[in-house]
């Protein structure tokens, strides 16, 4: 039977939690990394069951582990190699776009616009600049991201390995009327995990097939490049590939393409960008708990402004735990039967 937690010596309790503490100020330049590898530990640990069934339990948390390091590092050096093949292509649309928007001040207009060309010139020159006081901030912590990537998939290893028996230690110690609300929480954050990471990159995949064929029929060629463009606005929460469809009407637009406006208004917009969101999203999803869409852009947006780029896992967390917790407390005043988040 577990021990009351009250009965614990308050020497003994004190004494763990300086130590917690003072572990979490020492090593908090490596939160982040920590907290990346948890929640993909999360994700990742059904799979650890099963393939630990096959071969010992440290050889499938390698495996899993090493699996996850080669598609990060696949994606990334196709994103980067389909991009920097086609930067002349990116510079050909920009050029082409700011010489329609300088010639919209001669053009027979029945009332005066002021030349852009002066703004879009300043525009350009903060953007290089800012784009390399980026590059020269970044540039001395290279060592520092690297060694904190170092951290992340060694933390990722060991979470992937020992984390269902450390759930379990945990789970026992507690009460018994305290196990099914931290069942729900539990649940709760596992599917929240599983919704940002496989769902949501599972529907950004989803997106490049759909884009394939679009940008084949609309004709511009580098299909590839359009593709991936679009898939990655996918990733980004609340832009998606919408606002690229969006930039693409405006192009064709302002390029006199009355045919390709048709294919991104009829095609691109109902097609490439909602039926992944609308149709694929939810059958990745299945029965796992749902979040509404308003509710997970404010978990994003919120927890990034809050907490940076770790805000983009936290954010959504902390609302659909949020969420978890007004539904237990709700059903405990009313006397209830603690039900399975929905």
């Amino acid at each position: 039977m577990a021990k009351d937690w009250r009965e614990i010596e308050f020497v003994s309790a004190a004494l763990i939690l300086a130590i917690a503490v003072a572990a979490a100020i020492a090593f908090w330049p490596l939160a982040g990394a920590v907290i990346i590898a948890a929640s993909l530990a999360v994700v990742l640990m059904p799979l650890q069951r099963r393939l630990s069934r096959l071969m010992p339990e440290a050889l499938s948390a390698a495996v899993i582990t090493a699996g996850v390091i080669a598609i990060l590092l696949a994606i990334l050096a196709f994103a980067a190699a389909v991009i920097y093949q086609n930067r002349q292509l990116l510079f050909d649309v920009i050029t082409g776009v700011l010489e329609v928007i300088r010639e919209l001040p001669e053009a027979d207009l029945p009332f005066d616009l002021p030349d852009p060309g002066q703004y879009l010139d300043i525009a350009a020159t903060e953007i290089g600049q800012a784009v390399g006081q980026v590059v020269f901030t970044w540039a001395p912590d290279a060592p520092t991201l690297v060694f904190q990537a170092f951290v992340l998939f060694l933390a990722l290893f060991m979470l992937v390995l020992s984390g269902d028996r450390i759930a379990a230690e945990i789970l026992s110690t507690l009460p018994e009327r305290s196990l099914r609300p931290i069942n729900i929480l539990t649940k709760t954050m596992s599917d929240t995990f599983y919704s940002i990471y496989v769902v949501h990159a599972g529907t950004a995949v989803i997106t490049f097939f759909f884009a394939i064929p679009f940008f084949y029929v609309l004709g511009y060629g580098h299909i590839v490049f359009f593709a991936t463009i679009t898939a990655i606005f996918q990733l980004i929460p609340i832009i998606g590939p919408g606002t690229l469809m969006t930039l693409l009407a405006f192009y064709t637009l302002l390029m006199g393409d009355i045919r390709g406006l048709l294919l991104v208004v009829l095609i691109g917009l109902p097609i490439v960008n909602e039926v992944p969101d609308l149709v694929f999203r939810p059958v990745l999803m299945g029965q796992r708990i749902r979040i509404h869409p308003v509710l997970l852009a404010i978990g994003f947006i919120g927890g990034i402004a809050a907490m940076g780029a770790i805000g983009f896992i936290l954010g959504p967390l902390f609302i659909a735990l949020g969420i978890s917790g007004y539904r237990i407390l709700i059903d405990e005043l009313s006397g209830g039967s603690l039900q399975q988040a929905r």
